[in-house]
Parts: C-alpha cells; sequence; structure tokens
C-alpha cells in the first residue's frame, strides 16, 4: 500500500526535529496565551493570533492522527468531526466573522490592514492538503511563518505593509518548492495513494470517503449511496464509455497511446464504483496506469473560494512573473519524462448544482490591468511549455463525461439513468446522421444564428471557402470521442465576416453565475461584451 509517510520521509527527515520542536512551542505558546491584557486594537490582534494558533495546532494534530490505523478503527461521527473541525471557520454560517473573510477583517483592522490579515488567515487554511499527505516540512514552514508574524504583530506599531511583506517573502521562499508540488500532484503517478484507497475499500460504507481528503457534505453522501444502488452492468457501461471514448480520441487524431504510460483521473467525489471499473479497463484496454489527478467535490464555502480566487495579487510583480516563468520552465524540463509518459485526462463532470452569484460589496483581492496582464504571460509561459510547440505534453489526448449531481432535484436518480443511455449512444448509427448534416452546411457559404423567444442572439458565422467539395469538408463529425456523449458536429469559422451578437442567457462557468452574457463580435472578434450581473 502507498504511504504518503515513506514518499515524503527524505524531506519530512531534513526538518524533524525544527518541527517537533515547532509542535511543542505552539502548544506552550497557546497554554500561556490566557486572556487578552489589553483592550481595543491590541485585543483584537490577540484574538487574531490566537485563532491562527488554534488553526494551525488543529491541523498538526490531523496529520499526526491521520494514519492508516485511525481511518481503519475510526467512527463515521469521529470522521466528521475532525472534517468538520479542520472546516469550520469557512462553513457559511460561520463565514461572517471568519478572519479568511475579507469583509470581517476589514471590519476590525481596518481597509487597509484587513485585507491582509484575510489572506493571512487563508495560508493557513492552504496547509490542510499538507496535513492529509504528511508533508511535515510545508507544515514546518507554516510554524515558522506563525512564529514570526506573531512576534512582529505584538511589537509596535502594526502596518499593513510590513504584515504584507513577510507573507510575500514566505510565498517567493516557498515558490520553487510549490511549482515542484503542483507538477507532481498533477502529473506523477507515483505520488498517489488515492486510488489504492479506494480499491481496496469497501465502498458500500462511506468511511473511506473521509481519507481522499476532500471535504464530504450531505451531497457527497447522497451521491454515494445511490452510486451503491446501480447495477454492476450499469456501471460496467459508465465506465467503458469513458475508457473506449479516451482510446477512441487517439484512434482520431493519428496518436500513439502505445507510447504512454498514465492517465490522469478526475471525478466527483462519491462516483468511486465507476471509478474503480474504469482503472481497471485503463489498464486492460489501453495499457495505461491510471492515478487520481483531481477529486472535485461541493465546495465547503463558494464565497471563500470567491474571495480567494485572486489572492496570487498578493505578490504578483515583473520580477515575481519572471521568477514564476522560470521555475516553472525548469521544473517542467526536469520532469520531462514523468510528462512525456502522460496520455492525458479522463474527466467524470457533474451538472446540476445550484449557480453560485456573489452577493454583497466584494472585498476579495483583485488584479491591476498590470498585474492581469502579468498573470496572463505566467499561464501563457507554461502552457507554452507544456503543449505547444513539441511540449512536454504533446501527443496527449482527453475524454469527458457528465452525469447529474443529487442537486439537480427530486428527479436526480431517473435523469442520472438516462444520461448512462445517452452516453453509451452508438457512434456507428449517428455517424451516418451528423454526416447528413455535415453534407448539407457544407453547401453553405456562412450559417446564421438566430435566438428564439427572449434569446437576442444574431450571429453571422462565415464559413472556409471549399475548394473541392469531394475531398473537403469545414465541420468535424464529433462521436463519442474525447467529448461524450456524442452528437456534435463543429467548424473553425473563418473570422472575416463572423460578425454579430451571442447571448447567452445563463450559464455556469468555472464556479460562477452569469445571467444575460452578451458578446459583440466583428470579423471574428469580440468588440464589446456585457453581464448583467457583473459589471
Amino acid at each position: 500500500m502507498f504511504s504518503y509517510e515513506e514518499y515524503y520521509k527524505l524531506y519530512n527527515c531534513r526538518v524533524e526535529a525544527e518541527y517537533q520542536e515547532g509542535c511543542a512551542r505552539l502548544e506552550e505558546t497557546l497554554r500561556l496565551m490566557g486572556q487578552p491584557k489589553e483592550r481595543g486594537f491590541r485585543e483584537k490582534i490577540f484574538w487574531f493570533l490566537r485563532g491562527q494558533g488554534e488553526f494551525l495546532q488543529t491541523l498538526l494534530r490531523q496529520e499526526r492522527k491521520a494514519t492508516e490505523e485511525y481511518y481503519n478503527t475510526a467512527s463515521l461521527k469521529e470522521l466528521q468531526e475532525d472534517q468538520r473541525r479542520l472546516a469550520e471557520d469557512i462553513l457559511p454560517e460561520a463565514y461572517a466573522t471568519s478572519y479568511t473573510n475579507p469583509a470581517y477583517c476589514i471590519s476590525l483592522f481596518g481597509k487597509e490592514l484587513g485585507p491582509v490579515m484575510a489572506l493571512t488567515a487563508a495560508y493557513f487554511r492552504e496547509g490542510i492538503p499538507d496535513a492529509y499527505a504528511h508533508r511535515r516540512f510545508r507544515l514546518n514552514a507554516r510554524l515558522k511563518f506563525y512564529f514570526l508574524l506573531s512576534a512582529a504583530l505584538t511589537r509596535g506599531q502594526v502596518r499593513a505593509a510590513g504584515v504584507l511583506n513577510q507573507l510575500q517573502r514566505q510565498r517567493r521562499e516557498e515558490l520553487e518548492e510549490t511549482i515542484g508540488l503542483q507538477l507532481h500532484g498533477e502529473y506523477d503517478v507515483t505520488n498517489e495513494g488515492r486510488l489504492p484507497v479506494l480499491e481496496t475499500a469497501d465502498l458500500t460504507q462511506p468511511y473511506y470517503l473521509y481519507e481522499l481528503g476532500t471535504f464530504v457534505s450531505e451531497e457527497e453522501l447522497k451521491l454515494h449511496r445511490f452510486m451503491n444502488t446501480l447495477s454492476e452492468a450499469e456501471i460496467e457501461r459508465m465506465a467503458q464509455a469513458l475508457v473506449s471514448g479516451f482510446c477512441a480520441g487517439f484512434a482520431r487524431d493519428g496518436k500513439d497511446l502505445l507510447h504512454k504510460r498514465t492517465v490522469g483521473l478526475v471525478y466527483p467525489l462519491g462516483m468511486e464504483r465507476m471509478v474503480r471499473r474504469a482503472a481497471a479497463l485503463f489498464r486492460q484496454n489501453a495499457g495505461v496506469e491510471p492515478f487520481i489527478q483531481t477529486i472535485t467535490a461541493t465546495p465547503v464555502n463558494p464565497r471563500y473560494d470567491y474571495d480567494h480566487r485572486l489572492d496570487a495579487a498578493l505578490c504578483l510583480d515583473n520580477e515575481y512573473a519572471a521568477e514564476v516563468i522560470r521555475l516553472t520552465e525548469k521544473t517542467i524540463r526536469e520532469n520531462s519524462a514523468m510528462l512525456n509518459g502522460y496520455a492525458g485526462r479522463a474527466f467524470i463532470q457533474t451538472f446540476g448544482r445550484d449557480p453560485f452569484v456573489p452577493q454583497g460589496e466584494n472585498t476579495a483581492m483583485a488584479l491591476s490591468a498590470e498585474q492581469s496582464e502579468w498573470h496572463r504571460r505566467v499561464q501563457a509561459a507554461r502552457d507554452h511549455a507544456l503543449h505547444q510547440d513539441g511540449g512536454a505534453l504533446e501527443g496527449t489526448s482527453a475524454a469527458i463525461i457528465a452525469f447529474p449531481a443529487p442537486a439537480i432535484g427530486e428527479n436526480f436518480e431517473d435523469i442520472f439513468r438516462a444520461m448512462i443511455e445517452i452516453n453509451s449512444l452508438d457512434s456507428k448509427r449517428y455517424e451516418k446522421v451528423q454526416q447528413s448534416l455535415i453534407q448539407a452546411l457544407d453547401r453553405g457559404r456562412e450559417v446564421f444564428i438566430k435566438g428564439s423567444g427572449s434569446n437576442e442572439t444574431a450571429l453571422t458565422v462565415a464559413l472556409q471557402p471549399i475548394e473541392n467539395p469531394k475531398k473537403q469538408t469545414n465541420f468535424y463529425n464529433c462521436l463519442a470521442d474525447v467529448n461524450i456523449p456524442l452528437g456534435e458536429v463543429f467548424t473553425s469559422p473563418q473570422l472575416q465576416g463572423t460578425e454579430g451578437l451571442l447571448h447567452v442567457e445563463e450559464i455556469y462557468s468555472k464556479g460562477l453565475y452569469y445571467r444575460d452574457l452578451r458578446l459583440w463580435f466583428k470579423d471574428g472578434y469580440v468588440t464589446d461584451y456585457s453581464c448583467a450581473n457583473f459589471e
């Protein structure tokens, strides 16, 4: 069985003595804290430090507790209470007075210091995955930072710039390590302790869910319970559809799967029965070793995620962006063998959750125009190193399949079973239907899209000219490869002549809900845009 303790042993050994000393020091510090000796602003600083110290202490205790014996013997109630303890300050009912809430920190510490204190509290929360993975070397860095922060906040005048500089320095010191851990967490099959858990666990019981390091809400428990009502034949169809679609993507694009070694699985917590079977099929039918890339779940609190989605603005300047690019490219080069063996991502998606709509004043960090450009450069450099011009992930493919989440409503089970049928449609039958559409569309010079009812879309899409209709086509016949289910024909339009309005009345993208999104096009480019619920 995979052991995080063993995997990170070398890194942990280097700091073990310092880490144990820091744990003892934190225990003693909190014991001696008692009650605040001052009132007013200094008292607020006291409670902030105490709150962060107690959270850090909870994190350290969870790291010690999270052993194989604990997961094998703990009651369901204990597992739930321990997990809730780590999440309780950002739960929706507690977030109004959480130190991670920028609005609350501004009410306590003012408009300059408040946002920085919220960022600091969020930094400590980022240690939760480290506790589950026994990365004591990362927890040790947070311990050291806590003592430095505590010393700075309890002496002299507290200034936003001083606290910010400390946090920036901490982030910069961890930068190379963070980039390395992120890359290995995303692509390294040897850094995977979750798939062995779900491949050996009793999936009829929910205990194993708490070992996977992802917050388990009632939504995930409902999905887990429903998955246990499905027959083996239904699970087989679901898994076969995903694996067959992934393999078909390679065949469609003329890519060589034989030279690939690993495949990343992305799936919603609770669907382990399907994932277990898909993992076995990937080994049998594709000859690649699966690993869990990401487990998705209902957010603990979407407002917290929204408030901290741009925390990168904390450090982002030209020098920092250049260093991120340099270290990213270096890390990718050093791990080229690992990346070259990666075949791609098999993604199980859910739909039907209630969209998040931010309410109230936006007090979160924001990127300036200059920072937005630096952020774009960082993303572009990483994408280029991984994907373009012979990048490390050249020759990869993907597959995506979707099922409803329990939040979709009372017809969840019926919709889910209907999606099993839809995702398993016969490609050969529908290939002929879609080819008939393509033959008709290829006779045109442009496609005019007109919205119905309240939709204002009026968009002309110019088609590329076809010189030899017998050998050329503008459209691709998309079957159950890569995008599952089948039922799509698509094209890349000619830019010149593509113009008009695209009106999307409702869209749910990257965890946010957009209403009446309008995009105006001229010669293929967006010239203007608006949205009813975001400026």
